[in-house]
């Protein structure tokens, strides 16, 4: 084909637009880029790592300078880093002893449902304590203080999920309150960190 000349480009008898190939196979390779990229994001808009599509959590967890393992989530959208609780080992031992950064939680993770219940034994600050139904929603939140020197075992401040669950969320007293959140909110980790099982 001579230099200059351009392929063939037949005009239907309707009038309708007449397009060269070369313009077809621009187009159509345009088409081509627009479907992969909607592939890649999954169609749906939503993160495939988070348990409730938002975008402020990671997939992996982070480990401190203190050596403590966290892994980042939100609350309403309110980022927040947590540690989790998944052992008996852990179950038991909890938040005693520990002071939290502002931001700072623990997310605890049982096998089957059951009726459950926390106290404050050993513990230096005061927490919020959020039970959370299967799809991370908060049931109710409970504010219990610090023990002081003279709490005995009888009188130890404790609260009981108001049904059986087996997730619940524990933050620095008056955190909720702070963040304006009650009974209702969302709570959304990575993906990653539900697949793993109690133990």
């Amino acid at each position: 084909m001579p230099q200059g000349r351009r392929g063939p480009c037949r005009r239907a008898s309707s009038g309708r637009t007449c397009y060269r190939r070369g313009d077809m196979v621009l187009r159509f390779g345009c088409l081509l880029l627009v479907l992969a990229v909607s592939a890649c994001e999954g169609g749906n808009g939503r993160d495939p790592d988070l348990n409730a599509g938002t975008h402020a959590a990671t997939a992996g967890p982070m480990t401190g300078d203190d050596g403590v393992v966290r892994w980042r989530a939100t609350v309403n959208g309110v980022p927040v880093r947590i540690r989790v609780a998944r052992t008996r080992t852990q179950h038991f031992k909890g938040l005693a002893g520990v002071k939290l950064a502002a931001d700072e939680g623990m997310f605890f993770m049982y096998g089957p449902k059951e009726a459950r219940g926390f106290w404050m034994k050993g513990c230096v600050i005061g927490l919020d304590i959020a039970w959370l139904s299967d799809d991370l929603t908060v049931l109710k939140i409970d504010t219990l203080p610090a023990p002081g020197p003279k709490t005995t075992d009888e009188t130890m401040p404790r609260a009981s999920a108001p049904e059986p669950i087996k997730f619940i969320l524990e933050m620095p007293a008056g955190w909720f309150a702070r963040q304006s959140l009650a009974a209702g909110a969302r709570i959304t980790v990575p993906a990653a960190l539900l697949r793993k099982k109690a133990e």
